[in-house]
C-alpha cells in the first residue's frame, strides 16, 4: 500500500486533517474517504486519527493513497502476457511505449489482449501489488508514449493535469498535403458523426466540444508533411479530425482520408511527454 508523509506547514494551522489533504496534497473527496476507512489510513504523528481534527504546524501527516491488496483482487483487468515496453517506472507511474495495433485498455468487463491486460500480467509476474489506472489513451493504431499509474491518487491529480504545462503531450505525424504556415493553430469544434464506423468530424453545434491543437511542419517531401503537434484539448481522433479539415489526412488514415501502400494505419506517433510527477512535484520529460 502506498503512504505519503506530509509535515503541516505554518499556514494550515488549526484546519481539519481531511482540508489539509484536499488543499496541500490535491487529495479527491473520494480519495479522502477510502483512506478513512482503512487501517491506519490517516496517521498524525503516527497515531490513527480522525479527518476533522485540527492540525498544527510542524505535526507529520501520513495518508494512504490505495490501492489494497483487496482493491487490486477485485480489479477486472485481466493479467495477460503480451508485448510491453517500459520506458520509465518509479512506485507511482509507468511510461510505456505502445505498439500500434493494440487497444489502451479494457472497454468492458472481461475485455483483454490491451496494454493494460499486458500491464498487469508483467506486475504478476514480478509479484508487485499494483491496480492500473490510464492516465490517458492512445487510439489502438496510434503508437508511442503513454502514461498509467499505479494508484487512484496520481490518476485524479494527472488528469487534473492534463492540457496545462504540467501535463504536455505531442505527437509527430506525416501528413498529405502541405499545411498552410509553417507552425499555427487547428482550432475547431469536434462531434461524433457516425457509429460505422466511428467517426468525428468538425461540427458546429450544440452537440460540438471545443478542440484545439498546435502544429509544427518539421519537414516537406514532395506532397507529404512531417508535422509536430501539440494537444490542448483531448477529443477523440482530434488531431485526425482536424488534419483532414485543413485539407491535409494522415497518411494512411483509410476513414479520414485515404489507405496507403506504405503503411496500414494512420501515420501517428505519441513521441514526447512532459509531466510534473502527481507526487513529488519534478517535471519528468
Amino acid at each position: 500500500m502506498r503512504t505519503i508523509e506530509f509535515i503541516v506547514p505554518p499556514d494550515a494551522a488549526g484546519m481539519a486533517f481531511g482540508d489539509v489533504m484536499r488543499k496541500f496534497l490535491g487529495m479527491s473527496r473520494s480519495g479522502t474517504i477510502h483512506a478513512k476507512y482503512m487501517e491506519d489510513g490517516i496517521m498524525l504523528d503516527g497515531v490513527r486519527t480522525r479527518t476533522n481534527v485540527a492540525v498544527l504546524p510542524g505535526q507529520v501527516l501520513c495518508v494512504a493513497l490505495g490501492d489494497t491488496a483487496d482493491d487490486v483482487e477485485s480489479c477486472s483487468v485481466k493479467p495477460e502476457d503480451g508485448p510491453i515496453d517500459i520506458v520509465y517506472e518509479d512506485e507511482d507511474i509507468v511510461v510505456v511505449d505502445k505498439q500500434a495495433g493494440i487497444a489502451t485498455y479494457p472497454c468492458g468487463h472481461g475485455a483483454s489482449h490491451t496494454l493494460g491486460n499486458y500491464l498487469m500480467g508483467y506486475y504478476r509476474r514480478i509479484g508487485e501489488v499494483v491496480n492500473l489506472h490510464p492516465v490517458h489513451r492512445l487510439d489502438r493504431t496510434t503508437s508511442g508514449l503513454m502514461v498509467f499509474v499505479k494508484n487512484a491518487h496520481a490518476q485524479h491529480v494527472l488528469q487534473h493535469r492534463m492540457h496545462t504545462d504540467g501535463f504536455i503531450r505531442e505527437y509527430v505525424a506525416f501528413c498529405e498535403g502541405i499545411f498552410p504556415e509553417k507552425s499555427g493553430v487547428i482550432e475547431a469544434s469536434i462531434a461524433k458523426i457516425s457509429n460505422m464506423p466511428a467517426r468525428w468530424g468538425v461540427v458546429d453545434g450544440p452537440e460540438a466540444k471545443p478542440a484545439l491543437t498546435r502544429y509544427e511542419v518539421v519537414g516537406v517531401y514532395g506532397r507529404i508533411s512531417e508535422v509536430k503537434l501539440r494537444l490542448e484539448t483531448g477529443r477523440t481522433h482530434q488531431i485526425r479530425v482536424h488534419c483532414a479539415h485543413i485539407g491535409c489526412p494522415l497518411v494512411g488514415d483509410a476513414i479520414y482520408g485515404n489507405r496507403s501502400d506504405s503503411i496500414d494505419r494512420p501515420a501517428l506517433h505519441s513521441a514526447h511527454l512532459e509531466l510534473v510527477h502527481p507526487l513529488h512535484d519534478k517535471l519528468l520529460t
